[in-house]
């Protein structure tokens, strides 16, 4: 049957159909991307295409015999040998943010894997300078100290405010390939002594009520009211936004002190104790390069000890298969789990016994059977053996 060799840009897009192939070379591993290989004449119509293209497919006649990433073309003599990663290889592009792992901890490794497949986007605050970017302020301000923190002003008489706001913020359009906020993870001050507190809220749009508006009052005496998310985890899990899609997102960082006397040793003029902000960061997800194909609802798996700190989507989806005894590729840009993918050789194995016999069409014994070696056993009078492509 004949072998052709399609090139495709990187939206999937055919640039060239080149004919004569020869000599396909692919070999898959579970949960892998796998090497591609085939060969072309020098001379073939469309090859230029090979310099700009971005994926490779290799068809017999009218059936994909594997697709992947074009990664290097190798001129020998009057042949050009393509070579491509399978599209697996596309999921390593995707990196997730730092110290994710507490997201994904608890879920069913079927939302894990698809969750992988959009992509993330994230702005951070950290620098005084970037803290000095605010859109609205009250009684705080950018310290640069340690890198860049955000902390409480002072009164007349030197003592710090009791509170204090600073909010930013975030337009989607700021954030290529927007699809949705995911979530907001921050660094502060939230000792156990009760002295001084930080909160987060949020709002969609410029205007209207922050976001939570829950409040309780503070260990102080006196007692203020606080107001916002304290958080667990903030630097991990943070503050779920819940996939929204709003263009525009502000975010107001509070601090609280109930701590207006107290001074360090040396110290004159001034006293009490600010908390501080020292990161602010905003997730979003962003459309990603790969689409569901076939996903299970769920696995009955619940994902445990995820490692996602800086790894990729295909890190992920790999460790989440794994655990649920799954096998994962990409095909034509579509994600496909499954228990397994093969071959049937049902209808093309000839069974026989240990002594050269042909299987009886209803067996009474059958001896030894062997699948590369190995002896394999069995009762029922059909043996359906599966291989990997």
């Amino acid at each position: 049957m004949v072998l052709t060799a399609r090139i495709l840009d990187r939206n999937r897009a055919v640039l060239a159909v080149v004919p004569e192939a020869f000599d396909a070379r692919y070999s898959r591993r579970p949960l892998s991307a796998t090497e591609v290989m085939v060969s072309v004449p020098r001379d073939s119509p469309g090859l230029v295409h090979a310099v700009r293209g971005n994926l490779l497919e290799v068809w017999r006649g009218q059936t994909l015999e594997a697709s992947g990433r074009l990664e290097l073309r190798d001129v020998s003599g009057g042949i050009v040998t393509l070579t491509a990663y399978t599209e697996e290889i596309l999921l390593k592009d995707s990196r997730l943010p730092a110290s994710y792992g507490a997201v994904f901890s608890g879920m069913d490794a079927a939302d894990v894997i698809r969750a992988c497949l959009d992509g993330w986007a994230v702005k951070r605050i950290k620098t005084a300078v970037e803290w000095a970017t605010w859109t609205g302020i009250s009684k705080a301000e950018p310290v640069d100290a340690g890198g860049g923190t955000l902390w409480l002003t002072r009164d007349g008489s030197g003592k710090y405010e009791r509170d204090g706001y600073a909010y930013y913020r975030f337009n989607s359009s700021d954030f290529p390939g927007f699809k949705s906020w995911d979530r907001i993870r921050w660094a502060a001050d939230y000792p156990p002594d009760g002295l001084v507190y930080t909160t987060i809220q949020y709002r969609f749009g410029t205007s209207g009520a922050w976001l939570p508006s829950a409040t309780w009052p503070s260990d102080g005496d006196p007692s203020q009211t606080l107001t916002g998310e304290r958080g667990v985890l903030p630097d991990e899990l943070g503050l779920s936004l819940g996939g929204a899609t709003n263009a525009i997102l502000e975010v107001r960082c509070n601090l609280f002190s109930d701590d207006q006397d107290s001074k360090e040793e040396g110290e004159v003029g001034t006293s009490g104790t600010s908390p501080r902000f020292y990161a602010l960061e905003v997730v979003a997800r962003t459309t990603g390069a790969i689409a569901v194909g076939s996903i299970p609802a769920s696995t009955g798996v619940t994902m445990q000890a995820v490692n996602a700190d800086a790894v990729t989507a295909f890190d992920v989806i790999r460790d989440a298969c794994e655990q649920a005894k799954l096998d994962f590729q990409v095909v034509q840009g579509q994600l496909v789990v499954a228990e397994a993918f093969g071959l049937s050789l049902t209808s093309s194995v000839n069974l026989v016994t240990s002594e050269g016999r042909a299987a009886l069409d209803e067996p009474s014994t059958i001896e030894v059977l062997t699948l590369a070696g190995e002896p394999i056993s069995y009762q029922s009078e059909f043996v359906t053996v599966e291989v990997p492509i």
